[in-house]
């Protein structure tokens, strides 16, 4: 009846125990039922936590199949994981353990070529140690050559091969016996012995924690009386460190303070031995080309170490002192050279023609490429590398081999340098317009490699510095308009575009190729026009110093003005003809007509300002005073930016003029006028001020009767706009023609959105601001602007455009605005279009409201794969329609891609960088693979990712070709 009631006890504790389950954490799923997984976004890294919940207990924890940790025991309980993946992949896992005696313990783990290694017990040696409490009176430290002390630990042997002695004659020799271990038993606290009798038996014993070979009486592995220094044995006997130094490779030993070696051998000769009242603390071999040159030996005794130096001979090793010693090790060492890429002949280093592979895909025939391979000769070791009197790299590390390529007149150099036990490739070019080598990508290479192989086969590369005329491209240059003109024909793929080595432009899509380049060498513009699939693509250029960069269609239609606008003169006295008047008492505003610019202001005879190559006037304004007579000349540079200058007669004689007010570039000026700053302001702080009188103080200039705004329509400002530029339009073929006509429709409408724009200033400087970083609060202000506006604007009766007119000329002479957007007929055009045409105001706004929301959407460069079709600020092709299993996004100019995602994962971010088109290829219609064309600077790389496992890893072209090929099959 007892045992009955005990027993019901027992069952109802068990029963009120919570249950607890042993699970196996997978770092790589993400959704499971035993942990909270949080996700960590940083600028080139990403963390994924999981904190196991309190019912479950982890008893593995793998990340993608791979062993990353288990619990020594029972005691001890995983309570959180972290994971950190970089572009590279997943590098390290972060343990937050707790035992049942309220012990924390965190676990840091690197990810290597031997799996997960934990970083806790990484050692000098590599060796897996574990202190025994029991023998802790018995430690004592381990003094090094170096000066390091190491505690002494027991040995303790993981699941690896066992040690193995053969014991013979008293003379031990280390070979290696494959046993497996189990590290939880505590008979791992041995060696494994090999003995040998006379009779030839052998037989297997181990050495117990008294260092007595089991089945051998006598036998101490600490005192073996001999070793052989081209096999010693394993730890804790022996420890041993190599590193190589000018070419020379030290292999040091370090041996156990118990040993008793009284004999030293090398490949069963002897070599030393050990004087009474020393002891064998250390040796060091020093080998060249894997011969043997040097031995030295580390004796102690109490308070005393000194060194014994020997030469290996033919006839053996030779005893040497240390002066000797040193002076001829020195003779071993490697001598640093130079090589100079411009002479063949030298006694350092050899020169060799070679020719090597430039494999671009698996499934395309190999080429060879002519090159010049240098290599040091013996005894020397490359350190520096010239070509002439030009210094490419100097280094302290070895430089292995240089590797010259001469791609007609293109120079290309690869270089292999040695770091420690680490190699590492560096790649040069040679820019010849700035006459130096400059250090270049791997990718930036091997492309030029490539192009040059491809220029063999029908395939070539355009450069503005160095292409002239052949039977694949013609080549037309104007002097007069300083630009050259690039006609690639029919039979030539023009994949990438050079200036003088630079990447200027290259193909972002397959089967792209360039059909015309256009290139303004006094400006430095670029025009480019690409064909892909029928598809016309447009590409402008800008060099900024010694690189090049893309800007937008509006940027390079604005430089284009300026370089080809006509210049006329203005004279302020009385020539008016061609120019665009408005008077407002005493105050003359003149400004030229559309595509014009001024190039020299004069009065009479006197010439107040000549323009500069880049810097122009755009609009000029004369008021005349009682005392003295004002000039303000409103100007215009290169890169758009305005400044204003005021010339004042001298004594009211306008034959005399000075300037009294110039602008600078950096506005730090004392008295500097703003271009948003309206002129009635500036003249407060003039000497001398002249108020604009109505009708007053002509008495020195005619009076000009009040003259009617011109209303020119679009279609004739168009007309003139294509007269004065069909010297500078270099579209020969159809295609180009059917893609201007494009442009000219696209013109259209930012001409109309301009005229709404200059509708009310306010709202023009709100609505086009594209400001990535401005807040929504912006962003519903302008629009609110924008639909008041329409309202107002549409309200309004054809019969009130007179009265318009008259406030809006009221307005523009108050405050003399000085901005070139700002110009009369602009303003008139705008009132008379919006009243006219309220139906293209109505798609114009939409338009604005579009791009506000394009804008929002484009969220700083965020794109998400899952939403790719809705994206509004790219073009996205399903190549699927076409038989590929391809789905293609280029970013319109402007809107890069910082940040790729796959909903909340993030594939690949940066803040350096920037995405300029994508392609990810499907299997049954779902991503597996993404390539990436990545513009860093001038240069375009590419970067591919698999999806594996539910996340998203980095792979190499080789592996993604790979893939894609067998996929497609």
């Amino acid at each position: 009846m007892l045992l009955l009631v005990k027993l019901l006890l027992l069952f109802g504790l068990l029963a009120a125990r919570p249950p607890v389950h042993s699970v196996t954490l997978e770092l790589t799923e993400l959704d499971n039922d035993f942990s909270k997984t949080t996700l960590s976004y940083f600028v080139s890294s990403t963390m994924v936590r999981f904190d196991v919940k309190d019912d479950k207990v982890v008893d593995k924890v793998t990340l993608d199949n791979l062993s990353v940790w288990s619990p020594p025991d029972d005691t001890e309980k995983l309570r959180c994981a972290k994971v950190i993946y970089n572009e590279f992949g997943p590098r390290l896992v972060l343990l937050d353990s707790k035992s049942k005696y309220g012990k924390h313990e965190l676990l840091y783990y690197i990810y290597t070529l031997n799996g997960w290694v934990l970083l806790n017990s990484v050692n000098p040696f590599n060796i897996s140690l574990q202190e025994n409490e029991v023998e802790k009176e018995h430690k004592s430290p381990l003094h090094l050559v170096n000066g390091d002390v190491y505690t002494n630990f027991t040995h303790k042997l993981g699941k690896t091969d066992g040690t193995v002695d053969t014991v013979k004659n008293s003379v031990v020799k280390t070979q290696q016996l494959p046993k497996a271990v189990d590290s939880g038993k505590s008979s791992d606290l041995s060696s494994l012995v090999l003995a040998t009798t006379t009779s030839g038996n052998t037989s297997v014993n181990t050495v117990n924690s008294s260092n007595t070979v089991d089945g051998v009486d006598g036998v101490d592995i600490f005192g073996i009386s001999g070793v052989d220094l081209s096999n010693v044995p394993e730890p804790p006997v022996c420890r041993k460190c190599t590193y190589v130094v000018d070419g020379i490779l030290y292999t040091i030993h370090y041996f156990h303070f118990k040993t008793k070696f009284r004999r030293v051998y090398y490949e069963g000769q002897q070599l030393y031995e050990v004087p009474k009242g020393k002891h064998l603390s250390g040796s060091c071999v020093y080998s060249r080309n894997s011969k043997v040159i040097f031995v030295d030996f580390l004796l102690s005794s109490p308070g005393k170490t000194h060194f014994v130096y020997f030469e290996h001979t033919s006839a053996g090793f030779v005893k040497l002192p240390k002066e000797e010693f040193n002076e001829r090790l020195q003779k071993y060492k490697s001598i640093p050279t130079t090589v100079d890429l411009s002479t063949f002949n030298s006694k350092t280093y050899s020169v060799t023609t070679s020719k090597r592979l430039n494999k671009r895909k698996m499934d395309e025939s190999v080429s060879k490429v002519d090159c010049m391979l240098y290599t040091p000769n013996d005894g020397y070791v490359i350190r520096r590398v010239i070509d002439g009197d030009l210094l490419v790299l100097e280094s302290d590390n070895d430089i292995l081999e240089v590797l010259y390529y001469n791609l007609g007149g293109q120079k290309l150099l690869s270089m292999i340098l040695q770091e420690g036990a680490n190699f590492q490739y560096e790649y040069y070019t040679y820019f010849g317009d700035l006459g130096k080598w400059s250090k270049s990508s791997e990718y930036f290479y091997y492309k030029l490699i490539d192009e040059y192989v491809k220029k063999s086969e029908g395939k070539f590369s355009l450069d503005l510095k160095t292409t002239t005329n052949n039977k694949y491209l013609i080549v037309q240059k104007d002097g007069f308009l300083n630009h050259l003109s690039y006609f690639p024909t029919t039979s030539a793929l023009v994949n990438v575009v050079y200036d003088h080595g630079r990447l200027v432009w290259t193909a972002r899509k397959p089967r792209e190729s360039c059909i015309f380049v256009w290139h303004q060498y006094l400006y430095n513009l670029v025009y480019v026009v690409s064909t892909c699939d029928g598809q016309h693509t447009n590409y402008h250029y800008q060099k900024n110093g010694e690189t090049w960069s893309f800007i937008a269609y509006e940027e390079f239609r604005r430089r284009f003005s300026f370089i080809y606008s006509t210049n006329d003169v203005l004279d302020l006295k009385d020539n008016f003809v061609g120019f665009d008047v408005t008077e407002n008492g005493n105050a003359f505003t003149i400004k030229p007509k559309h595509f014009h610019l001024i190039s020299k202001v004069t009065y009479g005879s006197v010439v107040l300002w000549n323009s500069l190559p880049n810097l122009k006037c755009f609009s000029a304004k004369i008021i005349y005073g009682a005392n003295s007579t004002q000039a303000y000349l409103y100007l215009k540079d290169y890169e758009g930016r305005t400044f204003t200058t005021l010339y004042k007669t001298v004594d009211n004689d306008f034959t005399k003029w000075e300037l009294s007010y110039s602008e600078t570039a950096t506005l730090d000026e004392v008295g500097t006028l703003p271009t948003n700053v309206k002129v009635e302001n500036f003249k407060d702080k003039v000497e001398n001020k002249v108020e604009d009188s109505v009708g007053n103080a002509l008495e020195n200039a005619e009076k000009l009767e009040k003259l009617e705004y011109r209303l020119e329509k679009l279609e004739d400002n168009l007309e003139k706009v294509e007269e004065k530029s069909d010297n500078a339009t270099v579209d020969t073929t159809d295609k180009v023609e059917e893609n201007a006509e494009k442009e000219d429709k696209l013109d259209s409408k930012l001409e109309l959105t301009d005229k709404v724009e200059n509708r009310d200033e306010n709202t023009l400087e709100n609505t086009v601001d594209k400001d990535e970083n401005r807040d929504d609060n912006t962003v519903e202000n302008t629009v609110d602007k924008v639909d008041n506006t329409l309202e107002n604007t549409l309200d309004k009766d054809e019969n009130t455009v007179e009265n318009t007119v008259d406030k809006l000329d009221s307005k523009l002479e108050a405050t003399d605005k000085v901005d070139d957007k700002a110009d009369v007929d602009k303003s008139v055009e705008t009132v008379e279009t919006t009243v006219d045409n309220g139906d293209k105001v109505v798609e114009t706004v939409e338009s604005i409201v579009k791009l506000v929301d394009v804008v929002d959407g484009y969220l700083g460069g965020v794109f998400d794969l899952q939403k790719m079709k809705k994206t509004e600020y790219g073009d996205y092709v399903d190549a699927r329609k076409y038989g590929l299993n391809y789905l293609l996004f280029t970013p319109h100019p402007g809107y890069p891609v910082r940040d790729l995602r796959d909903g909340l994962e993030t594939i690949w971010k940066s803040s350096t960088q920037e995405c300029v088109a994508l392609s990810v290829f499907l299997r049954d219609d779902a991503p597996v693979m993404v390539e990436l064309f990545v513009k860093c600077s001038v240069e375009v790389s590419r970067k591919f990712f698999q999806l594996k496992f539910n996340r998203w890893y980095p792979v190499d072209s080789h592996t993604y070709d790979i893939l894609t090929d067998s996929l497609q099959n």
